[in-house]
């Protein structure tokens, strides 16, 4: 087996965590971008706040060598108050970070972005989410928002859309170089901030999970993760996959019968 060597835009916790402690666990070196420190052993880890630009680009410094896998897993829940910090963190700040290191990218390499459930819209919001592709600079965040007049769970489902539309461009870019993108969407996942996506989304998010009858785990949903990362699966390039237990399988049914 060849020892691969992994970037992870956060994952001090979460499924970013245990996405992390199984490729160390498989035997291959794993970098750590986070403004957490990790409580497990990683290859080298990088202190970097994705909302301030300076960090990152001091952290960026830090990176040495070639990495073969850039996990994007960073990103802030739909919290109210958070708005521009969404923004940030789950758009500006990865795209950035990606750009970035794509230098230091080997041929055959992968990306996998971490979007959401919350982004399957993203062809009925294309306007929105090609302006939010176009944004790519810290300072014009706040004015971007007030143009827009998003509240904190539009700019939650919008970075994702984008997200999910930007994995599709990447990838199409990328060919010549055959590194893969592919972004992964998970619907509710029983992590410490589920509490958020419940305040936020409310009784759908409830009917929803009452359809499969329980939130995702951080474990299934890393399996997916480390899926999409595996550089055998080199023919997963340029789609989202959606992890939602069956919820959209139970949402066409019902849309059938009509």
């Amino acid at each position: 087996m060849s020892i691969l060597r992994y970037l992870a835009c956060g994952g001090a916790t979460g499924i970013g965590r245990h996405t992390c402690e199984q490729l160390i666990a498989a035997g291959h070196e794993v970098v750590l971008m986070d403004r957490m420190k990790p409580e497990f052993e990683v290859s080298q880890y990088i202190e970097v706040d994705l909302t301030d630009k300076a960090t990152v680009d001091t952290g960026l410094q830090q990176l040495e060598g070639n990495i073969d896998g850039l996990l994007n897993i960073a990103g802030l829940p739909p919290r109210e108050g958070l708005t521009q910090s969404i923004i940030v963190v789950n758009w500006v700040g990865i795209q950035y970070v990606t750009e970035q290191v794509l230098p230091q990218m080997n041929e055959g390499g992968v990306i996998v972005n971490l979007a959401s459930k919350a982004g399957q819209f993203w062809q009925d919001n294309m306007p929105q989410v090609k302006a939010l592709l176009a944004l790519q600079d810290w300072d014009q965040v706040d004015s971007w928002c007030d143009d827009q007049n998003i509240n904190h769970i539009r700019a939650y489902n919008l970075t994702k859309e984008a997200l999910i539309v930007w994995t599709k461009l990447l990838a199409a870019r990328l060919l010549a170089r055959r590194i893969r993108v592919v972004s992964i969407s998970p619907a509710a996942v029983a992590t410490g901030i589920l509490d958020d996506f419940a305040k936020a989304f409310g009784d759908k998010m409830a009917e929803n999970l009452k359809k499969v009858g329980r939130p995702g785990t951080i474990e299934e949903i890393s399996r997916v993760m480390l899926f999409a990362a595996d550089a055998q699966n080199s023919w997963v390039n340029g789609i989202d996959i959606q992890v939602d237990g069956g919820m959209g399988a139970a949402a066409f049914a019902e849309q059938y019968k009509q």
